[in-house]
């Protein structure tokens, strides 16, 4: 019988996932699971016979999950990884194609189809930063503030998604753009941005389809840059999505491997954490191929 444990972040999704609900899911399925909740202590404390890993939250607990194993020794580092989405966003199952009901995705490890997933290292601070979805500045950031600052949030995610796409809507319409230099692959491109994002999944923040086309292991990033001039454009399309029509937005993408930033003072973000920057930087950003695998439908 294959072993595998089960990592879960119980305050993410509905109150049917619980502990024994997930781990009866993974036995009805002929897999012998442990159990630790994300929100403990010795959450990442991993047996050396467990065969894979199931991740049961959303895009932060991933995050969180992955970046621990890729400090590890190598043998927890190459175990796979089953995604059960139960955040509010879930791009990365979005990118991953993972969807359905939590029973139809415990037989991807029946399938064995395994997808290689690449991390965003990034270069120029004391501490490298490591991402999974997307890394950037402009208006995400300040998305991610204004949302901190709220005092309720709806346990619906699709009610938060509105709220955020509502916020965000009204942070385009007025955030001013800033003057960035970016290179990728030893081409140059300076303007005045309201976003600037590398994504290595197809959707970002409240399921913003800005890289339909991204591969997550195709050891390539996606560079995402909205000038000024498509301002109006993006705030359309976002208005769009609050009224839950998907209309296509093409901000300015270009596919690349080895990016340099040279970015004002001012915040970022770093997949769902907030930093900030006391002076202009140049930061360097490569892809770690293949560095993590997930099973996949």
């Amino acid at each position: 019988m294959k072993k595998g444990k089960i990592l879960h972040n119980p305050k993410a999704g509905k109150q049917e996932h619980t502990k024994k609900r997930l781990v009866s899911l993974l036995k009805s399925g002929g897999f012998d699971c442990g159990y630790s909740s994300t929100k403990k202590v010795n959450w990442h404390k991993l047996k050396p016979d467990i065969d894979f890993i199931v991740i049961a939250g959303g895009d932060g607990t991933v995050r969180k999950i992955v970046v621990d194993l890729v400090g590890r020794k190598k043998k927890d580092k190459s175990l796979p990884i089953l995604l059960l989405p139960l955040g509010t966003a879930n791009n990365i199952a979005r990118s991953l194609g993972i969807e359905g009901h939590i029973d139809d995705i415990l037989k991807n490890i029946h399938k064995r189809r395994l997808k290689k997933f690449d991390i965003g290292r990034i270069k120029g601070r004391k501490k490298d930063l490591l991402f999974l979805e997307s890394f950037g500045f402009g208006v995400l950031p300040q998305l991610m503030k204004t949302m901190k600052e709220k005092p309720d949030v709806s346990s619906n995610p699709d009610e938060n998604i509105k709220m955020a796409l509502d916020e965000l809507h009204k942070i385009v319409l007025n955030y001013p753009g800033h003057l960035y230099t970016v290179i990728i692959d030893g081409v140059p491109f300076t303007d005045h941005y309201v976003l600037i994002e590398l994504m290595n999944t197809s959707s970002i923040g409240p399921n913003l389809v800005l890289s339909p086309a991204a591969d997550p292991g195709d050891g390539q990033f996606e560079l995402i840059m909205i000038p000024e001039s498509q301002r109006s454009e993006f705030a359309n399309y976002i208005q769009n999505k609050m009224n839950d029509v998907e209309t296509e937005f093409l901000p300015v993408i270009i596919k690349g491997k080895k990016i340099s930033i040279t970015t004002p003072a001012g915040d970022l973000h770093v997949d769902d954490e907030l930093k900030k920057l006391k002076k202009e930087k140049t930061l360097t950003i490569e892809p770690s191929e293949g560095m993590i695998e997930f099973f996949v439908q």
